[in-house]
């Protein structure tokens, strides 16, 4: 996967309706790893694509929303309480 990085997502707002939106639109190109925040692994473009998608979504006089780049290093520094590999790709894809 060439210029493939992970990528953390992070947000709060008090706001239901927009965390429901938040929500919808990272499941569909990330993987939730804690309420709100999700990871996934993409380019540049596709992480520029997502994030004006997100700020249409919010408030930005109320709500947070982040985004963190992890390169294959700071990933290989990087752990999880449960073992897993931080950002691995899926031993397998459900079609």
């Amino acid at each position: 996967m060439n210029n493939v990085h992970l990528y953390v997502f992070c947000y709060d707002t008090p706001d239901d309706g927009r965390r429901r939106a938040i929500v919808r639109l990272l499941e569909d190109v990330a993987d939730r790893v804690q309420y709100s925040v999700f990871q996934g692994l993409m380019t540049e473009g596709e992480r520029a694509a997502v994030w004006e998608r997100l700020l249409e979504k919010i408030d930005l006089s109320v709500d947070k929303l982040c985004y963190f780049k992890c390169c294959s290093v700071c990933r290989q520094g990087s752990g999880t309480s449960d073992g897993q590999a931080v950002g691995a790709e899926p031993a397998y894809w459900l079609v």
